[in-house]
């Protein structure tokens, strides 16, 4: 299975980011969590 990650930055949850995983049609979201160990 092939997927693209994105993170997002979110101001109205505490500055933290959001990592939404999307299949290959780029459409269908698999999955969307906020990540506590992404970095800058």
């Amino acid at each position: 299975m092939k997927f693209t990650q994105y993170f997002l930055f979110t101001r109205n949850r505490n500055d933290r980011y959001l990592r939404v995983i999307l299949l290959e049609d780029k459409e269908t979201i698999h999955n969307a969590f906020f990540d506590r160990s992404f970095k800058e």
